[in-house]
């Protein structure tokens, strides 16, 4: 079988909770795009950090020609001629829609606020960042149902790590 294309998280998907990314990593991506398929990493992680995290397991981003595409915190890049080019559309729309929609995003998360009381967890710009898997999840069931309850149709989980 041939893979038309591959996308991959970062954080505990190719890499491990230090950042460790496996040599058969690469060496994967590498038959991918030999035998004409793509890969992309798509990533909470902006694009400089996906970069990074790279760089500190020996490769740079692109020097191979992969990944063909980034999706790091909510832009889109291409690899076009050894450099990442922004999808200046998407981008716009994305950001846009973020900046739109925000106020009632606020709005939500102190909603949930007394819900999480006795969860490890810090609060970040768009959500929450739980310490564990169990309080992640228990959670994640808990803001489903709270947002449902708010006639929210649209709800987006990242798990990373």
């Amino acid at each position: 079988m041939t893979l038309k294309m591959v996308a991959v998280d970062v954080d505990g998907t190719i890499s491990d909770p230090e950042g460790r990314i496996p040599p058969c990593t690469f060496r994967a991506f590498e038959r991918v795009t030999s035998s004409g398929g793509y890969v992309a990493i798509a990533s909470g992680r902006d694009e400089e950090s996906i970069a990074e995290v790279l760089r500190r397991n020996g490769y740079r981003l692109g020097e191979k020609g992969y990944p063909h595409a980034l999706a790091a915190a909510d832009r889109i890049f291409y690899l076009r001629e050894g450099r990442y080019v922004p999808d200046e559309e998407w981008n716009e729309r994305a950001e846009r829609w973020w900046w739109e929609t925000q106020a009632l995003a606020e709005e939500l998360v102190d909603g949930v606020l007394p819900m999480l009381e006795g969860y490890e967890y810090e609060r970040k710009e768009r959500g929450f960042w739980f310490h564990n898997l169990d309080d992640a999840l228990h959670a994640q069931r808990m803001l489903t149902d709270y947002l449902r309850s708010r006639k929210v149709t649209s709800l987006r989980v990242e798990r990373n790590g």
